[in-house]
């Protein structure tokens, strides 16, 4: 989405650009790069055990019912 601009109506009908320079909601905005940052950290995280059993449990079950 980096690099594209879009061409919105706001309510009064004046038609502007999106995203606008600075706009934190914009995809390379502050917003956005503190939520990547979010992401990186929660990613590095080791995946609960109790989550791969049930998963595990999970995959049993469909193998069962797919026979």
């Amino acid at each position: 989405m980096e690099g594209r601009h879009f061409d919105m109506e706001d309510e009064d009908g004046d038609k502007r650009s999106w995203p606008r320079p600075g706009d934190p909601l914009a995809p390379g905005g502050r917003i956005g790069a503190r939520l990547r940052a979010l992401y990186k950290e929660i990613e590095s995280e080791p995946i609960p055990e109790t989550l791969i059993d049930l998963l595990e449990q999970l995959d049993e079950a469909e193998r069962r019912q797919s026979r």
